[in-house]
């Protein structure tokens, strides 16, 4: 490796460590805080102690500032928790805290934020309650709009649905009631709002429509909606005929594969503007009524096919002279 090159892994490395761990003044002493990063407890689902183990951790693991000697107190949400209620041991040189049963039992479901104060650092720990599961079967979230190309990105709101989705509660991906293999999206989180992304080669297989997904959780499940553009091509209409007799004109075509409906249109000119009339037909076939028996007209058709509630519509057939 250069050294040019190892000089800009070494600022890297810096740039990461310094983001992630600080100097703070907490209390008269100056301690190491952690500000994008914390440890678990885990994931408690209603029974048996919570535990942590410091020092082996990727957080405090090689920097010697979490010392069993020098631990000093508990903290949840901002208060100082009682040691009745946790233990503190040290194990193979590690420091494991572990919250009581009894303790945790007074807990409602929802995320705690513990900070774990030693001498030279704090370190924050994260518990997640877990008792009951929600299924909200009645709302979704939306991949962002997809046009053909990119990542079809889900943004899962906190307090959306008065509910806040944890990724670290994450646990699979679902299509159709089928877990989605993990090469095929993304998880993240941006400011404790979780981000599920599909990538392109995935939805490209996907068809075209709406789409759900199912998001599943420890604490509950929620339905994503993904909507791909339909792109259904209507050809242009051929074959049309007609015949005029008792004051009708009876016309017919070749049905148009993926057509919702038909429109015809006549005039007694090539460009449809003398006496022109419209009408729109379910079928491949239609009548105007009420026409000149003696007079000629000009006719044509072309199909149309509905998509999001709009008629997207076909070429439209040969100009037809049709008279008696």
């Amino acid at each position: 490796m250069s050294k040019k090159v190892r000089g800009k892994a070494l600022i890297l490395l810096m740039v990461s460590v310094l983001t992630m761990m600080c100097l703070n003044v907490y209390g008269n002493t100056t301690k190491v805080t952690y500000q994008d990063g914390y440890l678990m407890f885990g994931t408690w689902n209603g029974n048996g102690n919570a535990t942590v183990t410091i020092g082996n951790d990727y957080l405090t693991k090689g920097s010697d500032v979490a010392k069993y000697n020098e631990f000093e107190y508990l903290e949840c949400n901002k208060n100082t928790v009682s040691n009745s209620h946790f233990s503190v041991a040290e194990q193979n040189g590690n420091v494991v805290i572990s919250l009581n049963e009894s303790y945790l039992k007074s807990l409602q479901d929802g995320m705690y934020s513990f900070k774990a104060v030693f001498a030279k650092a704090i370190i924050p720990i994260r518990l997640y309650v877990v008792t009951h599961k929600i299924d909200f079967k009645d709302a979704s979230f939306s991949f962002s709009k997809w046009n053909g190309s990119g990542n079809a990105e889900a943004l899962l709101e906190s307090n959306t649905f008065s509910h806040t989705f944890y990724a670290d509660l994450f646990n699979q991906l679902t299509y159709k009631g089928i877990k989605v293999d993990e090469s095929n999206y993304t998880v993240s989180t941006i400011s404790d709002v979780m981000k599920i992304a599909l990538k392109e080669e995935y939805v490209k297989t996907l068809p075209e429509g709406e789409s759900y997904f199912t998001v599943e959780f420890s604490d509950s499940s929620v339905m994503i909606k993904l909507t791909k553009p339909i792109s259904v091509k209507i050809n242009k209409t051929r074959n049309v005929k007609a015949t005029l007799k008792n004051k009708k004109l009876n016309i017919t075509w070749k049905k148009v594969k993926n057509a919702d409906g038909y429109v015809i249109k006549v005039g007694e000119n090539k460009k449809l503007t003398k006496s022109k009339k419209t009408v729109n037909v379910k079928k491949n076939k239609g009548v105007i009524r009420k026409v000149n028996a003696n007079k000629t007209y000009y006719l044509k058709v072309r199909a149309y096919k509905i998509i999001d509630g709009k008629k997207n519509f076909g070429e439209w057939s040969k100009l037809i002279r049709c008279n008696k």
